[in-house]
């Protein structure tokens, strides 16, 4: 891992004009890559090993809620948010 001499942020490598370059992730920051460097090439995931995300995992499980439960929750949030500012003032 490499890390931005600039911002300090990590680097990543990227390919320009077919040359390999590091450029840094926040700041755009690039140098070459050198022919000693060593970088390690990660594989993609199989199908079989990706982690469902929670979005999946409540639609396959039918445990979305309703509109009107969201809008309630939405009508209670606001009302606690104006006490609070209430009180504060």
């Amino acid at each position: 891992m490499k890390f931005c001499p600039k911002c300090g942020s990590v680097m990543i490598v990227v390919r320009k004009e077919g040359k390999l370059y590091y450029q840094c992730t926040r700041c755009g920051y690039m140098e070459p890559v050198k022919k000693g460097d060593s970088m390690k090439i990660v594989e993609k995931a199989d199908e079989k090993k990706k982690v469902v995300s929670t979005k999946a995992v409540a639609e396959n499980r039918a445990i979305m809620r309703s509109k009107e439960e969201i809008q309630q929750e939405i009508e209670e949030y606001y009302e606690q948010v104006l006490d609070q500012l209430a009180n504060e003032y």
